[in-house]
């Protein structure tokens, strides 16, 4: 029910199901991750006193930031508004949510560990459903159904994140590959053909094999698709088509558990809209593939039992 209902809202955007883009956590990231000094003066106004930024008029707001409004525009098209009426009135928009949220709290008990780690989860998803471009995702759906082959890199928890895809493409009926050794992944890319299509997954997009992979692939003439955290990066600056999830792990990090489960969420999101793109189709596919592994299981479990007697 919860997965049609998503599908049901890309399909039917209204104002009241889909939510404006979030400003807060996009220029939050901005601020801490690639803003220019003059740019942070401005960014420091809106992100320590919101409510009274959202009623400024650009020419205020660059007043009371010491800078021009070119810079403010500068800053909305960078965090991907077309201009500052369209993050004014978001953040107008998000201002009232949260005072509406905030009213119906109660106050917290103490978190267990687990109880951190499941809130911790719940926020990171959020933050990369706020960070939801739906043009951009129906872009890349479509390069993904058309291309002849598909091509997965990543290395550590993003090859985790990568198989996933490669099982759910695989199920039904994409032709994709997917290396475990970098060397292999390198030689791949190499052989990869014009038009066919390419996912590079890399959370900090820093990993210096992985920007080789993708200005390779850009060589020969793939469509290059980047699931990355929302900061500049250098991976980010090789894609056609980035991805983004939030930046929720700390730079010196134990384990890769937010940004996992996001890259997860984003996957399953492109393994819904390539689903619904010929689904009864995909769906004979499903049932075809899930009896045929119910049949192996049932022959190897019978040959269990006779090697028992």
């Amino acid at each position: 029910m919860i997965l049609y209902r998503f599908r049901y809202f890309l399909r039917y955007p209204s104002p009241y199901t889909v939510p404006m883009k979030k400003v807060l956590l996009r220029l939050r990231s901005y601020y801490e991750n690639e803003a220019t000094s003059t740019e942070k003066s401005v960014l420091q106004v809106i992100l320590q006193n919101p409510r009274e930024a959202s009623v400024m008029d650009i020419r205020r707001l660059s007043a009371a930031g010491h800078c021009s409004p070119s810079t403010v525009l500068r800053i909305c098209r960078k965090n991907g508004f077309s201009g500052y009426r369209e993050l004014r009135d978001s953040l107008l928009q998000e201002i009232g949510f949260r005072q509406s949220a905030a009213s119906n709290l109660k106050p917290p008990r103490a978190a267990t560990m687990s109880r951190q780690l499941l809130l911790q989860a719940i926020r990171a998803l959020e933050q990369t459903y706020e960070l939801f471009d739906q043009t951009i995702m129906e872009r890349v759906v479509n390069h993904l159904h058309k291309a002849s082959m598909i091509h997965l890199y990543g290395l550590g928890a993003s090859y985790l994140v990568m198989e996933d895809l490669q099982m759910k493409l695989v199920r039904i009926g994409y032709r994709c590959s997917l290396l475990h050794d970098l060397h292999l992944q390198m030689v791949d890319a190499s052989n990869a053909q014009p038009g066919e299509v390419a996912v590079v997954a890399s959370y900090s997009g820093q990993t210096e094999e992985m920007i080789a992979l993708a200005k390779r692939l850009k060589e020969q003439g793939c469509v290059v698709v980047v699931i990355t955290r929302y900061a500049h990066n250098e991976l980010a600056g090789q894609a056609d088509y980035c991805l983004h999830v939030p930046v929720t792990e700390k730079k010196l990090r134990t384990s890769a558990s937010s940004s996992h489960i996001t890259m997860l969420y984003i996957v399953e999101m492109l393994y819904q809209l390539l689903l619904e793109k010929d689904y009864d189709q995909d769906m004979d596919r499903i049932i075809e593939t899930g009896a045929l592994l119910e049949k192996k299981k049932i022959e190897s479990d019978m040959e269990e039992d006779l090697s028992a007697d």
